[in-house]
């Protein structure tokens, strides 16, 4: 049902709590798409950097999509 699933994706996003947060930083620091300051958190100045980063995370994110469409799929066939 295409209703409840925007439903879930909104309290998904809804529930996003502070570790989840914290996490994301740490990720985006390891990748050095984020510094961290005693002032906070900045975006580098590094635009490669950026750049490189979305294309992975897209890419992950596209497999990701790909794999479950393939169970999907495979568990259409088998009914």
């Amino acid at each position: 049902d295409l209703h409840l699933l925007s439903r879930r994706q909104r309290q998904m996003c809804i529930e996003t709590g502070p570790e989840t947060v914290r996490k994301a930083l740490r990720e985006l620091q390891r990748h050095g798409v984020i510094e961290k300051t005693r002032l906070g958190y900045f975006v580098t100045s590094d635009e490669t950097k950026v750049i490189s980063f979305r294309h992975q995370y897209l890419t992950s994110i596209e497999k990701e999509y790909l794999d479950a469409r393939k169970k999907v799929i495979h568990l259409d066939k088998g009914n």
